[in-house]
């Protein structure tokens, strides 16, 4: 598709709900994404009291907060759901869980269905960036000028991206945008495993600002590779999942552009 907006003319492509584009280019520069797949979630396994109204934590019952919704049903009749949080996020039936891997990096936690879990999600937070992110992309001029604004920030509120970029006076760019929990013991990895619920030693504190997440800007090898691949060194300093590696696409990618160098 083709907009104009405040000026600036692009084309490129979206996805169903984001009114505008995902990847583009303007007279000053193009952009693309992949997913990044990092770690977004953790799951906690909850001791709840006999009635399930509340749950131990740090040595003290704390009770549940619950919201009661009504699920209109188009010709039938509604139906009445409850939800139970805790502090972290709400209680989920972990058979919900099969086939969401890209929630914690690609390994979801071996849970026993016979527990009682909460999640906790960094999409579950209420500010959310998409559309003004994508919407700074059409007026960016320069990489100094892109880099300036997501330092800025001190929040990304969105789906991890892989962000590409490249502008017409030669630089290029990567900047992992994404929502990066940071826990309380810093414990590497904890995205693919099950959390002991009755402490809050692993327990969010915050989110990783953006000019502290893996980013580089017109590297000496002169390409950048990107398709679903790890893209960082292991001593990272915000913990982005355990099982983020090479892709095959991304090795082939590489192997056609050295190639062609």
């Amino acid at each position: 598709m083709e907009m104009t907006y405040d000026g600036i003319t692009a084309s490129g492509t979206t996805q169903a709900g984001v009114p505008s584009f995902m990847i583009a280019k303007t007279p000053h520069l193009a952009w693309a994404v992949t997913s990044a797949l990092t770690d977004l979630s953790d799951l906690y396994r909850e001791k709840l009291n006999d009635e399930k109204t509340q749950y131990f934590v740090d040595n003290e019952w704390r009770d549940l907060k619950v919201i009661k919704e009504k699920i209109p049903v188009k010709g039938g009749q509604a139906i009445d759901f409850e939800i139970k949080l805790s502090h972290r996020g709400p209680l989920v039936d972990v058979s919900l869980l099969q086939g969401a891997e890209v929630l914690f990096s690609e390994g979801i936690p071996t849970a026993d269905i016979k527990d009682t879990y909460s999640f906790a999600w960094s999409g579950a937070i209420p500010q959310e960036t998409t559309v003004k992110t994508i919407r700074r992309f059409l007026k960016y001029d320069n990489v100094k000028q892109m880099e300036a604004d997501f330092d800025s920030d001190e929040i990304y509120g969105s789906i991890p991206q892989n962000c590409l970029v490249a502008f017409e006076s030669g630089d290029i760019a990567y900047i992992l945008a994404h929502n990066s929990p940071i826990r309380k013991h810093s414990r590497p990895y904890t995205g693919c495993r099950v959390l002991d619920g009755t402490t809050t030693d692993d327990d969010w504190v915050g989110f990783v600002k953006p000019r502290d997440l893996p980013r580089v800007i017109n590297p000496k090898k002169g390409y950048i590779v990107t398709a679903n691949n790890r893209q960082m060194p292991e001593n990272v300093i915000s913990d982005v999942g355990a099982t983020i590696s090479s892709t095959i696409r991304a090795q082939r990618i590489t192997e056609l552009i050295e190639a062609g160098i």
